[in-house]
């Protein structure tokens, strides 16, 4: 009885380690959020699509070499490419749903890993200074979290089920052949969906927006989510690392509904609190502003096109712009463009900035009525637009 008993301890313990052994290897080496490295020969990258979370993001950011680093929300990764800015070597840090806590984060992490970190491009976004939304669970399990506990997050990159069954969706990914979007500098490539129209496209940004429990309807604006940026400009500092804050341009269409649900005074606000954090830093940081109405943000559609796929130049939907746009903001922040879009903002003329952008949409709303009448019937409509498959 007792050899009979030892036997069975034996197998089981053999067993048990086999299976250990096993789910070791098979998530060490399918690696699903790059934390044991990144190579690029690895020919499963392309069905890793966990590269754009906040663990993996800030991992890939880790084990690249780079000396430019973009910051922001969706917009940053969608609209940035990685060779946007001439002569340098880029990597998107840009995070759906960045609030600048994350953005923080994110930076500490490349200062740790990139000592050849030169230039930091930060698009600021009104939605990251939402004071209920500054804390991404993700963030908790990442390297942007300051108190992550290391051997436990290793562990956890080994054995936890959420790595396992990211590792199977490799698999399943590859046998399928469906491939992500993103690459391993960070950029999410955003493409219009030739499914469906740019007016339905349009309007489900918009609805998302402005409608019932949209994003700008339940927006809590808080100067003090803006704190973390005072660190990022001492950071920079402390590092001799080049900083330029940029706000993002959004479509004309989406500052209506920002006007509409009443967030115009509130993205005002906004404005004049970043420029109080840059200036009293009393640093070299500069803070351009991209929003309001320009030949970019105001592109005219016809209405046969509006009902087709993909024909807006500048952008992807109402709220994120395509990386052609990037490079005229790039332009005039560099000083190779005097079109007229963007402006850097300053204490002694930011007052008559403001009132000049408020003007713009208000006499772009006086002409363009038929926008105007369309936003409040999809609000009042009460449901989520469909999506319409375009015309020929």
């Amino acid at each position: 009885m007792n050899t009979l008993y030892a036997q069975y301890i034996k197998w089981f313990t053999l067993i048990c380690f086999f299976m250990i052994a096993f789910i070791t290897g098979f998530s060490y080496y399918l690696n699903p959020y790059f934390v044991f490295g990144f190579n690029s020969d690895d020919s499963l990258i392309a069905y890793k699509s966990r590269i754009s979370t906040r663990k993996g993001k800030s991992e890939l950011m880790r084990h690249q070499s780079f000396d430019t680093l973009f910051l922001g929300t969706s917009r940053t990764e969608f609209g940035m490419y990685p060779d946007a800015v001439a002569g340098s070597v880029s990597f998107n840090g840009g995070l759906s749903g960045c609030s600048m806590t994350e953005a923080e984060g994110m930076l500490r992490v490349a200062i740790d890993s990139q000592s050849e970190l030169k230039r930091v491009y930060l698009f600021c976004d009104l939605f990251s200074a939402d004071i209920k939304k500054q804390v991404n669970p993700e963030m908790l399990v990442s390297r942007i979290n300051p108190a992550l506990s290391i051997p436990q997050y290793y562990i956890d990159s080994i054995f936890s089920s959420d790595s396992l069954k990211y590792s199977i969706r490799i698999l399943e990914d590859l046998f399928k052949q469906e491939k992500t979007s993103r690459n391993s500098a960070g950029f999410l490539i955003k493409s219009h969906n030739v499914r469906y129209s740019v007016r339905s496209v349009f309007d489900h940004e918009l609805y998302v927006h402005s409608g019932p429990g949209g994003r700008y309807t339940t927006l809590e604006y808080g100067k003090e989510a803006l704190g973390p940026i005072r660190r990022i400009i001492q950071l920079c500092m402390e590092h001799d690392i080049e900083l330029t804050l940029s706000i993002p341009p959004i479509h004309a269409t989406l500052q209506n509904a920002m006007f509409t649900s009443g967030r115009w005074g509130t993205y005002e606000q906004f404005k004049l609190d970043l420029l109080e954090i840059v200036e009293a830093e009393n640093s070299d940081v500069s803070l351009w502003d991209f929003s309001g109405i320009s030949p970019y943000t105001a592109e005219s559609l016809s209405p046969k096109d509006w009902l087709r796929a993909d024909k807006s130049k500048w952008y992807v939907d109402c709220s994120h712009f395509k990386p052609l746009l990037s490079e005229e903001m790039f332009a005039r922040i560099h000083g190779v463009s005097n079109e007229p879009f963007g402006a850097r903002l300053q204490s002694d003329s930011i007052d008559e900035h403001l009132k000049l952008l408020r003007q713009e949409l208000e006499q772009w709303r006086l002409e363009h009525r038929d926008e105007v009448e369309h936003l409040e019937a999809l609000i009042q409509s009460d449901f989520f637009p469909k999506k319409i498959k375009p015309k020929p």
